[in-house]
């Protein structure tokens, strides 16, 4: 029976990468659920608030630093093509590194005076060089997702994993400062981006030679892939900014250890979410899209990954609901029980952000970009509200996340329908 089991799964392509990708990314969480606990008793909630902003401002700025374009390296039929909307990802990027660096300068005074680079204080002189290391790793990232090199992705994650919470962890029994702890973030955005570049073998072997005479123009890149600066890099800012807004919010309507507690909920919460929904979606995207090059059906493509996510996320969702308080005081200590709280009310919308990856990869494929944009606009300001009526009405911050979590999760069933609805469509009109 087993055998069988093995069998088939060995002659599925989709499902034996998947096993790839998810078998590294596991033992990358694995050696994070070993050092956290170490990690959360030398810094402390409020250093992970910290932590927390410093990390929600990058996200935030990413999409602005490539225009979206890494997110179109997997598309084209050929590799110069691809070659040319990675160098031009990277050039934008270090433009706007440039420019973010220059403002920081000429700006510093009135930066300081906002509430979220406040709590940042001199650590804001990171943000230009994470904001470049972060925009180099997802345009490698991309373009070995593309020659569907799995096992090199496996290989950056545990590699990372190690050297960033392990790091964390050695330099923190001396030094437990939250300058550390961003500091080596920072480095861990940089090693990981090196690695990525060492894997990337046919980006750089050939990208200066063999393509010089075929490869596009950058104007004409822009032009054929014009949907991900206009709709794809404005809805992933606002995805950034809707996922992002609890960090900022709590931070500056209540504490930073109360955004600290967030910011640990988030990281333990998105370890189903990397084991499995990035792992799916990494593999899924380039299967996905050549399905849909070869004109067949993708109802039935999108349902299996969307079922298994759901019927896997079941399990840890019941368990953090019933468990999540003592779990969190028991193994990140005592002063962490609060998170647990926070935690029973997040595990909702992590369930749907885990089963909605499948129908997310599918969007660009669809080019239901556009769509994308005008629904992340509204539900990004829906939740924005849900956590203002939280702390304006009540000012509880529980409460606040409770309306965040469900608002959220609503808008990820309502997106998952909408891909459904535009696959069933195209697959009518299949013979």
């Amino acid at each position: 029976m087993k055998s069988n089991i093995f069998k088939k799964l060995s002659n599925n392509n989709l499902a034996r990468n998947v096993l790839i990708v998810a078998s590294g990314t596991a033992a990358a969480q694995i050696i994070a659920l070993i050092l956290m606990p170490i990690i959360t008793r030398l810094y402390g909630p409020e250093s992970y608030g910290k932590l927390g902003v410093f990390i929600t401002v990058i996200t935030i700025l990413t999409p602005i630093s490539t225009m979206a374009l890494p997110s179109a390296i997997v598309l084209p039929e050929k590799d110069s093509e691809s070659r040319a909307i990675a160098r031009l990802s990277l050039i934008i990027a270090l433009l706007v590194s440039t420019i973010l660096s220059l403002v920081f300068i000429a700006a510093n005074d009135l930066l300081v005076n906002l509430s979220t680079f406040q709590n940042l204080g001199n650590l804001i002189w990171f943000l230009p060089l994470a904001l470049l290391f972060t925009s180099c790793q997802d345009v490698y990232t991309q373009w070995i997702i593309r020659k569907k090199e799995f096992k090199d992705l496996s290989k950056v994650s545990v590699s990372h994993s190690l050297l960033n919470y392990g790091t964390q962890a050695l330099i923190g029994f001396k030094y437990p400062f939250t300058y550390i702890l961003i500091a080596i973030h920072t480095i861990g955005i940089f090693v990981r981006a090196l690695m990525l570049y060492y894997f990337s073998k046919d980006i750089r072997s050939t990208s200066l030679k063999s393509d010089r005479n075929s490869k596009p123009s950058a104007l004409r890149i822009l032009r054929k892939y014009y949907d991900f600066p206009m709709y794809r890099a404005p809805e992933m800012l606002l995805s950034a900014i809707s996922q992002g807004m609890p960090v900022i919010l709590l931070s500056t309507y209540f504490s930073l250890t109360i955004a600290g507690f967030y910011t640990l909920t988030r990281t333990v919460l998105a370890i189903p979410i990397n084991l499995l929904g990035s792992s799916i979606q990494s593999v899924f995207y380039p299967h996905f899209n050549e399905a849909v090059l070869n004109n067949s059906k993708t109802t039935s493509l999108l349902m299996k990954p969307t079922l298994t996510l759901l019927y896997v996320g079941l399990v840890p969702l019941v368990l953090t609901i019933f468990f999540a308080p003592f779990a969190f005081s028991l193994v990140f200590g005592d002063e962490w029980y609060e998170a647990g709280k926070y935690a029973q009310w997040l595990s909702i919308w992590f369930l749907f952000t885990l089963v909605s990856r499948p129908s997310i990869s599918a969007i660009p494929v669809f080019k239901l970009q556009g769509w994308l944009l005008i629904f992340e606009l509204i539900s990004t300001i829906v939740k924005i509200l849900a956590l203002f009526i939280g702390y304006y009405y009540f000012n509880n911050p529980i409460v606040a996340i409770s309306l965040f979590s469900i608002t959220g999760s609503l808008a990820f069933l309502i997106l998952i329908l909408k891909v459904f609805k535009h696959a069933a469509t195209l697959d009518n009109k299949i013979k």
